[in-house]
């Protein structure tokens, strides 16, 4: 069994030396736009949260975040409290934020892991600005598009980690000693030292999985796999030009959610399709999140299976909720912000009854979630009784 798995193993690295060598011009030109990729979005962006968020762990924040969200992390998601500030992190700065802070934790005890597997799959999303901006706002040219991905992405992930909570509720590890916090200037340094070591594993997987595309791409693999799924796409009554995006999008998102938004679908299938791109990840994400809690005992089909539910959940909630909030012919955009640090005045008055019907979704799913944990909750007790 070993040596089987040893061989399989051995395919994928040895495959691609052979197309780097059949296809080195290509493969450059891929690493130096996966490369700029890196320095001008996913740098910028990830590097200052990731400081802040290991300075914020140092200092003892964590625990003051997860003591007001205790309630409804054991109960609703059979999580300790201390994952509501790990899926806080998830909601503001998105991949692979909630991997690499479950990670920390567990290295520091204060989570078991059993802890790490829910939170893992919980704790597991895109952040707003690439959402909002980047794909809503820049790619679709619609701000109230990316509004939309956005609440059926988040919606989505709720609903995933409800169901993949496990039996029992989160209990403390045993024996666990908290370390005292250390002096601002030395938490400082080490905050820093640790989120840029993350950050260019990040960088790594990125310019890879670019490479990786650009080879499927050419030795026809990406268009061969369209074909066959084109039938699927028609079944679902999706534009069969849909096909190439979600295959880029599976192995990395943000050229999947590039390749949709450039197809001529309609505006709501672009959109489905996008939001499930996002939620899946693509196997770059997937790559990133296991080299941040390999030693949290995640089973890798485990997490496939679960970012695959996120991925139907955030498709259906996309168009259902597009079919009421944006017109089958709308084309482009309230008021494009990209790059603005405040949303124009205009385009906040026009979004904010959208606003308020969003947040009235999310709140129907909490009463849904709350209600059948209500309803589990009582059939334990029965059965103890």
């Amino acid at each position: 069994m070993r040596r089987k798995s040893f061989t399989l193993t051995l395919v994928f690295p040895t495959l691609l030396i052979i197309l780097l060598i059949l296809y080195p011009q290509q493969s450059l030109q891929a690493a130096r736009e996966g490369f700029a990729l890196f320095t001008g979005s996913v740098l910028p962006s990830l590097l200052p949260f990731f400081a802040a968020a290991s300075l914020f762990v140092a200092l003892g924040g964590a625990h003051w975040v997860g003591r007001i969200l205790e309630p409804v992390m054991r109960h609703v998601f059979h999580c300790p409290g201390i994952a509501g500030y790990v899926l806080v992190m998830s909601f503001l700065s998105g991949y692979p934020m909630g991997a690499r802070l479950t990670a920390d934790l567990y290295a520091q005890g204060q989570i078991t892991k059993a802890d790490a597997r829910r939170m893992t799959i919980l704790c597991s999303t895109s952040g707003p600005v690439f959402i909002t901006g980047a794909v809503g706002a820049g790619m679709l040219g619609n701000s109230r598009a990316g509004l939309l991905i956005l609440l059926a992405h988040y919606a989505a992930v709720l609903i995933t980690g409800f169901l993949w909570r496990g039996g029992k509720l989160s209990q403390p590890p045993a024996r666990v000693s908290i370390p005292q916090p250390l002096p601002f200037g030395e938490s400082l340094g080490k905050a820093v030292k640790s989120a840029v070591e993350s950050i260019f594993t990040i960088c790594g997987f990125v310019v890879l999985f670019a490479v990786i595309i650009a080879q499927l791409t050419q030795t026809g693999v990406i268009a061969l796999l369209a074909q066959g799924l084109s039938p699927v796409l028609q079944l679902l009554q999706l534009p069969p030009d849909l096909a190439q995006a979600m295959l880029g999008g599976m192995v990395e998102m943000t050229t999947g959610c590039r390749l949709a938004a450039e197809t001529t679908a309609p505006l709501v299938s672009k959109c489905a399709v996008i939001a499930a791109a996002i939620s899946f990840g693509g196997f770059s994400i997937h790559a990133q999140t296991f080299a941040f809690t390999a030693k949290c005992g995640m089973r890798p089909w485990h997490y496939f299976i679960a970012k695959c539910m996120h991925a139907l959940f955030a498709f259906c909630f996309t168009v259902i909720l597009g079919r009421f909030l944006i017109r089958p012919d709308a084309a482009a955009a309230y008021v494009d912000y990209t790059g603005a640090y405040f949303m124009p005045i205009p385009t906040f008055v026009n979004t904010l009854h959208i606003a308020l019907l969003y947040c009235g979704f999310a709140a129907v799913l909490l009463i849904i979630m709350l209600v059948l944990d209500y309803m589990d909750y009582r059939a334990r007790k029965k059965g103890k009784s």
